[in-house]
């Protein structure tokens, strides 16, 4: 089995594809090709196909993860420690079954941004306020929210406000839910 490179990659894996590319100068009837997957550390074999007396591409796709037999979801450390390999077998006994290429594709969807509301600020006081807001979608992956603040709007740019902090509650990163961030030390009469 060979390890594949570090991922580069994020969002939700679908699946995994390995393509091996094979052939038998003796004849289609000696020659058989097997693409196998390490997850975890379970070995899972594809089918069997035979070797063709000319190159040909095959190609097996595992929508599950082998392991838990479950999709594969978003956990890219899986495709970090992914093995691939093929067993190649000829019944002649003079090797004539050949493989020039192994590869394995991950076929994946990109995340989304979240969906993130704010409403008014409530138990204001003279120098304190709780700012807040609700994540309503999480676009596939839990966002960490980050609350900005200040007496001038930063618009899009955070280095723009004068303060930022995760919410108070809940932890981060969060679902669906909402959240709240209680700030202190606001001066009297002026507007944030």
């Amino acid at each position: 089995l060979y390890n594949l490179p570090a991922h580069t990659g994020s969002g939700t894996i679908n699946s995994i594809t390995i393509y091996f590319r094979i052939y038998n100068f003796l004849g289609i009837n000696y020659g058989k090709a097997k693409p196998s997957l390490k997850s975890d550390s379970t070995i899972t074999d594809g089918s069997e196909v035979g070797a063709p007396t000319s190159w040909t591409t095959f190609s097996q796709t595992w929508t599950t993860n082998p392991a838990t037999g479950l999709a594969w979801g978003s956990d890219w450390t899986v495709i970090d420690t992914l093995q691939i390999g093929i067993s190649l077998k000829d019944t002649s006994g003079a090797n004539g079954t050949a493989c020039t290429q192994l590869y394995a594709v991950v076929d994946y969807t990109l995340p989304v941004a979240p969906t993130i509301t704010t409403s008014a600020a409530t138990n204001v006081t003279a120098t304190t306020a709780r700012l807040n807001g609700n994540v309503t979608a999480t676009g596939g992956e839990n966002p960490t929210v980050t609350v900005y603040w200040g007496d001038n709007d930063g618009g899009q740019t955070p280095a723009n406000w004068d303060n930022n902090s995760v919410p108070t509650s809940p932890g981060q990163p969060q679902g669906v839910a909402s959240f709240y961030k209680d700030v202190t030390s606001l001066s009297s009469g002026i507007l944030y």
